[in-house]
């Protein structure tokens, strides 16, 4: 799930640190994305030079302090277990920026205040399926 959000946070033009727990899977992620990108644009949906491009928006990491040091918004994608959800955001929440977005990306979970840790006003829950809920940010 996570290399398809990463896939088409920059095909909107953002720019995305895709990360995972070992430079193995995150290489496995990007490839991924790379191999999809090649295809739109092999069938018209990405104009030429569109994938290359999108492809450069991404940078890998296999550290979390690394991965969020710049985020203007993190959207974890780890498994639907609410205790490893709480310690990425927990570990999360020590490396990013103070204005960070953080959103979980979940089908199972649909309360998100328990994720939130010291951010409850700018933390949220995202999937593909439905929009974005947001906790107090724009009150």
């Amino acid at each position: 799930m996570g290399h398809g959000i990463a896939e088409l946070i920059t095909m909107a033009e953002h720019n995305v640190y895709l990360m995972d727990v070992s430079d193995e899977l995150v290489n496995e992620g990007y490839e991924r994305i790379e191999w999809s990108l090649e295809k739109l644009e092999q069938n018209g949906v990405l104009d030429t030079g569109d994938a290359a491009a999108a492809a450069e928006r991404i940078k890998t990491f296999s550290q979390l302090d690394s991965a969020v040091a710049d985020a203007d918004i993190i959207i974890e994608a780890v498994p639907e277990d609410l205790g490893l959800k709480r310690r990425v955001f927990a570990n999360a929440n020590d490396a990013a920026p103070e204005a960070t977005v953080f959103a979980s990306n979940t089908s199972t979970i649909s309360d998100y205040r328990p994720l939130g840790g010291d951010r409850p006003p700018r933390t949220g829950l995202w999937h593909a399926l439905f929009q974005f809920i947001c906790s107090d940010v724009n009150r």
